[in-house]
């Protein structure tokens, strides 16, 4: 078991890798979206100046349709 130290001193970069699979998430589900085969996804990606930036704009879409998934699957009260 980790004491409470040392997972606050691994927080942060805990936090980068799962913020990071996270925006992979984004971009897979995009590439599916999109169909295009990854080769071509990923020269897109890292061919094209400035659209670099849109990566953090997957991970942003990848955590609005978690939240929609799960806000769906919440129960609700009907008092």
């Amino acid at each position: 078991m980790l004491s409470l130290e040392i997972l606050y001193e691994k927080l942060p970069f805990l936090g980068f890798i799962i913020f990071m699979w996270i925006i992979l998430q984004g971009m897979l589900r995009l590439k599916r979206f999109l169909g295009i085969p990854l080769l071509l996804f990923l020269f897109i990606m890292v061919g094209i100046p400035f659209i670099k930036d849109l990566i953090w704009l997957f991970g942003a879409m990848e955590l609005s349709v978690w939240g929609y998934y799960i806000a769906k699957r919440w129960p609700r009260s009907y008092s």
